[in-house]
């Protein structure tokens, strides 16, 4: 079985900059990404696909090295993962290697681990799924959310408005916690809207390794975090 472990990291972020280079713990979340990618004990083949050739020399330091750029159409901020992902299975079946699955690890979410990784594959691999996600637990109730409109009025977003009054009482809803992404390679090929699937398995991750580096604040919480977690 081949499992083909994905690292996009485009070049030329917006919001803050260059943030695939950021570091954390002496290590840019490139790095963090393609080393656990490394660990896992599924993963076959560890692959950047990025647009940068200064971050492509992160992967001779890795002994990862290949031939590959991504294209500039799929280099911008509105590509679709999954282009990006269909562009590098396809570069490695004109180079001779078929993934049976693709697991996708986004650099920005820099806690996730190997064991993680091989837990979301195993689970998905054992199962008649065809796709799989880390999720995490919604921090604050959905219950307890608002619109706001033209006239700066608020009012909840569901229609009987907000039915619990303590935290604890409300449901629990989860989010994609953005660190691991698995799909069956038949799938990928054809998906064209965001996961999940009819057939898509959840697999619920800790919020302290479900941190997204976004903004500034993202990488300054990240930073805090690995000053106390061994992650």
């Amino acid at each position: 079985m081949n499992i083909l472990g994905l690292v996009p990291a485009r070049s030329g972020s917006q919001e803050l900059k260059n943030k695939n280079l950021l570091k954390i713990n002496g290590k840019t979340l490139i790095e963090r990404a393609l080393i656990q990618a490394k660990k896992s004990k599924y993963i076959n083949k560890v692959f950047l696909s990025t647009d940068s050739s200064d971050y492509k020399k992160i992967l001779k330091k890795l002994n990862l090295e290949n031939n590959y750029i991504r294209p500039k159409k799929l280099a911008t901020n509105t590509a679709s993962i999954y282009d990006v992902a269909r562009h590098a299975v396809s570069w490695y079946e004109k180079n001779n290697w078929d993934a049976d699955y693709v697991v996708i690890l986004q650099p920005t979410t820099p806690f996730r681990l190997a064991k993680d990784i091989d837990k979301v594959i195993k689970i998905l691999i054992r199962s008649n799924a065809d796709s799989a996600i880390s999720i995490t637990k919604v921090r604050y109730p959905v219950h307890w959310m608002l619109k706001l409109n033209k006239n700066n009025l608020i009012s909840s977003i569901f229609k009987k408005g907000n039915q619990y009054i303590r935290r604890q009482d409300a449901p629990k809803y989860y989010k994609p916690s953005g660190a691991i992404y698995v799909l069956k390679t038949s799938l990928l090929k054809k998906i064209k809207y965001l996961l999940p699937t009819k057939k898509t398995i959840g697999v619920e991750m800790p919020q302290i390794k479900s941190i997204n580096i976004d903004t500034k604040l993202d990488f300054l919480i990240a930073k805090e975090i690995s000053k106390y977690n061994d992650i």
